[in-house]
């Protein structure tokens, strides 16, 4: 190899070590995120949005507590939207109030589909009453309640095991 030679090979490593170093983390590099910018009241804390912080709940005791009490039943069929439903586990809890007396306790059913399926018998007396869910997700130890009331149909039913009722719930801020 005489020196001409070299002298190309040598400048041409080069730029390309320089063309590479110069992409590892540059300001203009929209893959690399810049560094946390410091608040001035924290300056060794980054200044980030704060998370939202729920309140999270030992594992309900839920259950019907004078069926002989109650006039009528009505059935139920639900599934959880995605946004939480995709996070269930086996022993996650669901259950259906009228105002805060638990009319009936969910069990989870998973169908072929892979969806997983609450089905309850609910008590009631008259169609006037309103029924919220509330589901407790034993990972997060978060509660979430229905955000939408139903009514009580005596001798009805919502959903089915084939087409189950998607229920929107909201977490419970306090």
């Amino acid at each position: 190899m005489n020196k001409k030679d070299f002298l190309i090979r040598f400048v041409f490593i080069c730029t390309c070590l320089l063309a590479v170093s110069c992409s590892k983390g540059g300001a203009d590099d929209p893959n690399i995120p810049a560094p946390p910018v410091v608040g001035p009241d924290t300056p060794d804390t980054p200044d980030t949005p704060d998370k939202p912080v729920y309140p999270t709940f030992d594992a309900p005791k839920w259950n019907v507590e004078d069926i002989a009490s109650f006039e009528h039943t009505m059935t139920v069929s639900v599934v959880l939207h995605d946004s939480i439903g995709n996070n269930e586990y086996v022993t996650d809890e669901m259950s259906v109030f009228v105002g805060d007396d638990c009319r009936g306790c969910a069990e989870r059913l998973e169908v072929s589909s892979g969806k997983n399926v609450w089905i309850s018998l609910v008590y009631g007396n008259d169609e006037s009453e309103k029924m919220i869910f509330r589901y407790y997700s034993s990972k997060t130890k978060h509660m979430y309640q229905s955000d939408v009331p139903k009514n009580f149909i005596i001798d009805g039913h919502i959903g089915t095991i084939d087409i189950p009722e998607t229920i929107g719930m909201k977490i419970v801020t306090k």
